[in-house]
Formats: structure tokens, sequence, C-alpha cells
């Protein structure tokens, strides 16, 4: 496999802010296909991209790959070591309590499982690796039921999950529920929710708010915020940003070292429905249902269309108040997608020098100090060390 070192540090003149990219490594996957959802382990060793298609020998649809970052050497996601083909799944989030595993979600035989992997093991080579928790987050017996959203919290050195799914079970009436598991503890929250959360995440149950994402019976999303998700969710901040005419499909709840507490969002003008691009907005004071303010246009987005590719279209730096994203420039001969952050504190926006023009979804390593870009080309994807000044 080749790899393409690249070293670029941007300078930015006339701002505060001084943010460059170092040591630019170009990850090839020479069957194609389109890379996306990238997330980075917490330790920041491996990188987990998700690849839709690829050859045409591989009839896989959508595929989890784990890279090792020191030697970019990739390790596909199958049922057991034994299997030859790649396991139709997505959506992977990292465990907290325990750092050698993760939870993902995937297609087998026509039905939705849900399942614990010792990544550790799966890369060293180790058989047993993969655990199968369908029964933990559907039910026991449960057939036919589909995952809308799930998010991972610790207390007590246990992994929380919350989720929500709806129940089709063959017999029974469709139903939206919301709940979690966790050390052999299934909560049913919400036993039958008119419209499904859509998003979800958290921070921390100590610090942090549960925020989701919920669309309502004239198709609008709105985004609620709730304090105490396990013992009093019915206590909720909601905030409706369709009533300023906006359709939003990503959402980002940012809890930095300030005691400030951030949400931004995705959105654009109902009239604009049919348009690629976005516009990034903040909500400086969630309690506030008219604290909404439009900071920046053209905002690339993936498919918005498919409600499992948003939330990785904008992402905050873990240790400040900078908002990362891709920006669609529009020029004469071509249109560019751009690297750019928005520093909140200081109300500036900053083109970053990457020399790539052509970019789709982004992360950021939980220490905020690397950052993976994946191209609109298919097949392409690039790691690179974040500096801020």
């Amino acid at each position: 496999m080749k790899s393409l070192l690249i070293a670029i540090f941007s300078t930015i003149l006339f701002t505060q802010t001084q943010i460059g990219l170092t040591n630019i490594q170009y990850i090839e996957f020479k069957d194609g296909g389109r890379i996306l959802r990238p997330t980075f382990s917490p330790s920041g060793e491996y990188l987990v991209v998700e690849q839709f298609g690829g050859s045409k020998s591989n009839s896989i649809d959508q595929k989890i790959i784990f890279i090792d970052l020191k030697n970019l050497k990739k390790f596909q996601v199958k049922k057991s070591s034994a299997s030859k083909k790649p396991l139709k799944c997505s959506d992977l989030k990292w465990s907290i309590a325990e750092p050698s595993y993760a939870y993902l979600t995937a297609k087998l035989s026509g039905r939705e499982r849900f399942y614990k992997i010792h990544y550790k093991n799966m890369i060293s080579g180790n058989p047993n690796y993969m655990i199968e928790w369908t029964d933990n987050i559907f039910g026991t017996g449960k057939r036919g039921n589909q995952l809308h959203s799930f998010s991972i919290t610790e207390y007590g050195n246990k992994d929380i999950i919350l989720f929500c799914f709806v129940d089709q079970a063959k017999g029974f009436v469709t139903q939206n529920q919301f709940g979690f598991y966790t050390d052999g503890d299934r909560n049913i929250i919400y036993p039958n929710l008119e419209n499904a959360f859509t998003q979800m995440e958290i921070n921390s149950l100590d610090d942090g708010y549960l925020s989701l994402m919920q669309t309502d019976k004239n198709n609008n999303n709105m985004i609620i915020l709730m304090e105490d998700p396990l013992d009093d969710a019915d206590s909720q901040i909601k905030l409706s940003p369709y009533n300023n005419n906006l359709i939003v499909y990503e959402k980002k709840l940012n809890v930095n070292t300030s005691d400030d507490l951030y949400l931004s969002f995705l959105a654009k003008k109902v009239e604009k429905k049919k348009e690629k691009i976005t516009e990034l907005y903040i909500v400086e004071d969630p309690f506030d249902n008219d604290a909404i303010r439009k900071i920046v246009s053209s905002i690339h987005i993936v498919d918005e269309g498919n409600e499992k590719l948003n939330n990785f279209n904008h992402q905050w730096h873990p240790e400040t108040n900078i908002i990362f994203y891709i920006k669609r420039i529009i020029e004469e001969k071509q249109d560019r997608h751009v690297l750019y952050a928005y520093d909140v504190e200081n109300n500036e926006e900053i083109e970053i020098n990457t020399g790539l023009d052509d970019l789709q979804h982004l992360a950021i390593s939980a220490d905020g100090h690397k950052i993976a870009l994946c191209g609109i080309v298919p097949g392409r994807l690039w790691v690179g060390d974040l500096v801020i000044n």
C-alpha cells in the first residue's frame, strides 16, 4: 500500500488564531468505494472508516475498516476470524469503560444485529473478539427491529448504552422505543415514542447533556437536551429551529474548557431544500430558544437524505471553541471543497491550507492532535497532525 507523506503548515495572517496541518499521510484504498464516517480510537492509535461499495468481487455494500496509524495496515471487521467476507456493518462507537472494546450494528441474515467487539483481539489475530448483544438492546427473542440511534456514556466503570429503535416484530404494532442498557440491566424509558430520536450523543452523566434530534409530525427536526436522561428524561430543553424556517440535518453538543455550553447545527432554509449545501448555526445559550445565530454559509454535507451519514460534516475541537467543517467554494471553472475552521471566541473564519480541495467527512482525535479527512473521489483518505496556536 502506498502512502504519500506531505508536510504543510498553514499560517493565517491578520487573525488571532493559527491552525496548521503537518505530516499529512495519504491512505489509499485500491478497491475504490466511498470512504466516509471516520472516527479515531480514544487512544488515537487507530482510525476507523466505513467503506461504501468497492471492488466488483465484493458484494458487501458497507463495511468497517480499522487502520493502524503506526503502519497504516488495514483490518476489515468480519463476524469471525474464519469468515472469508467482511461483515456488513456500520455505526461503530467506542467503549468508555473498556478501552479495548467498541460497539457496532450489523445486517446478518436480513436482521439487524448489535455487537460488542474486542477490536484489539481482532487486530492481533485472536479469534475471540465478537460478542452479540442484540437481545440486550432489542429485548430477548425480538426480531425485525431497526436501530435509529445509540450513544455510549459511563457510570461506575460500566458502559451505559442509550438507544432508540423501532419495534417492528411480527404481530405487534410498530413502536419507537427509547431506553438504556448497562451491566445486565435493560430499561425502556419511553416504550411508545410517537417519533424516533434520529441522532443521539452524550458527553458524560456528571457534567454533560444528552442531545437528541427528533422529527415531528410535520417532518421538521427539533433538538432536545436532557440533563438527566436516566432518572428524569421528561425534564427537557427543546429547541425548534424550524420555527425560523430551517431544516436541520446535523447537531453537535460541545462542552469544553470554559463554562459555556455550546450547541451547533447545520441547517438550510426551507426554500433551499434541494440545494446540496447548508449553513452553520450556533446556540450559545440552549436555554434560550431565540439565541440562534448563523455564523457561516456554504457548508458541504454528504447525502443529507441519509440520516446515517450525518454527524460527520462538522466537528468541534475537544480543547477549544473552534469548529471544523468542509466549505464549498464556487469558482469559475470548478467547485472546491476545502477545510475551514471557525473560532467562536474570536468570531473569525479560517481557511486551512492543506493543498486538498475535494474533501467531505472529517474527524478529530480525542486529544485534538490529529485530523482525518475523507475525499469525494472514491478510495481517498488523509490523516494529519493538527496544530493550533
